[in-house]
């Protein structure tokens, strides 16, 4: 065990792919990929505070805010269901995890939450050259539902560089219903609440002057923290969000099984929230994989709310055992290259696409989505 900052965790280095996760809330970061350049990035974010002493800050999530984690149960979690209280974004992002195996090119870690009992096991694997993370949850020995998802959280583009914000097709776009950032508590949002859009170049937003803000281009307006969601379906082909930055000459990707996290909750954080901890200092966004509403936790999930009424699941029987699995990586871009309009998936690689038929390449393994081995 080492630590990153204030943190204990482990650490474990593959060809092209180095990284971090900590103890407490398994939380990934920092992680360093080598391109085929020779350069090196490091798209995730890792909090102000990581490198600090700061006693005050008491939410175990915050603690080691960083990177990426998994939530079991996704979301706030403040109001009980059937005598359980889950903590934000569950157990597994905030409480210890324990080393139970070890490779050369993978990391295995267990977690056995207490409010609803049961058994995580989080592997975090590598292959080979591929430029590209793979994550594996096995959920076993849970009964009932629950929202659930994964918490990639990435570096906020400076002012003045640019960032496209990019997806496969989504059927349909949301924003969070009621105050997510509420201003009584020093925290600002500007998108309207609880509405519909269908590109991400036109979210809709509270002052309707103007009445539309461009998401597919970051940073957003500073000073304001806000969340979204995309809807898609199976049958639209595979799901990916890509976050191109162009002046680094990289995006960093995501891939899914939409059928089993069918949202995509998109938080921004440029500045948004002015109390403790936040300070104003904290400038991300998260890129959340999940299958639930929005963050309002185990609840509202399990109810009817605003996305189950639109045809999409809100949360995952668990009866059974269940396995989520993700892949995060990064692409090298050529020069010129925009945003990524479309991807080609092959056996070994995704080529991204961009308006100009350019091409940035992953070196990646997409089978393991369906349960293929390394």
């Amino acid at each position: 065990m080492m630590n990153t900052g204030t943190a204990p965790g482990w650490r474990l280095a593959g060809n092209n792919v180095e990284f971090f996760v900590t103890r407490t809330g398994a939380q990934l970061a920092p992680v360093v990929f080598r391109l085929p350049s020779g350069r090196t990035v490091e798209p995730y974010y890792l909090s102000p505070w990581q490198f600090e002493s700061r006693p005050e800050i008491t939410d175990p999530v915050l603690k080691s805010m960083r990177g990426d984690f998994f939530c079991l149960p996704f979301g706030g979690n403040a109001e009980e269901v059937d005598g359980e209280r889950h903590p934000g974004h569950g157990e597994t992002a905030g409480s210890d995890w324990t080393l139970a195996a070890e490779t050369d090119a993978a990391l295995t870690l267990e977690i056995r939450p207490r409010v609803r009992p049961g058994l995580v096991r989080r592997t975090i694997a590598l292959h080979g050259e591929d430029t590209a993370l793979y994550l594996r949850h096995e959920l076993t020995g849970f009964h009932g539902a629950m929202p659930l998802g994964s918490h990639p959280i990435l570096q906020m583009p400076e002012e003045g560089e640019t960032m496209y914000l990019c997806s496969s097709k989504f059927r349909l776009g949301l924003t969070r219903p009621g105050v997510f950032s509420d201003p009584a508590q020093r925290e600002y949002q500007q998108l309207a609440a609880g509405e519909l859009f269908t590109e991400l170049t036109a979210l809709p937003l509270a002052s309707r002057y103007p009445a539309t803000a461009d998401y597919s281009v970051f940073p957003p307006r500073r000073g304001f923290a806000d969340l979204f969601c995309l809807l898609k379906r199976r049958e639209d082909g595979p799901a990916w969000m890509a976050a191109v930055y162009p002046e680094r000459g990289y995006l960093w990707f995501a891939l899914k099984n939409v059928e089993q996290l069918p949202a995509t909750a998109i938080w921004t954080s440029n500045s948004g929230r002015y109390h403790p901890p936040w300070n104003g200092d904290v400038r991300c966004f998260g890129v959340e994989e999940i299958c639930g509403a929005f963050d309002f936790g185990l609840k509202a999930s399990l109810e009817e709310n605003l996305i189950s009424r639109a045809g999409f699941p809100t949360a995952i029987e668990l009866d059974g055992g269940v396995e989520v699995r993700l892949i995060e990586g990064v692409a090298e871009l050529p020069a010129g290259f925009g945003r990524a309009l479309a991807a080609d998936f092959q056996t070994d690689r995704i080529d991204f696409i961009d308006g100009a038929g350019l091409r940035a390449t992953a070196r990646v393994r997409p089978g393991f989505l369906r349960g293929e081995c390394l």
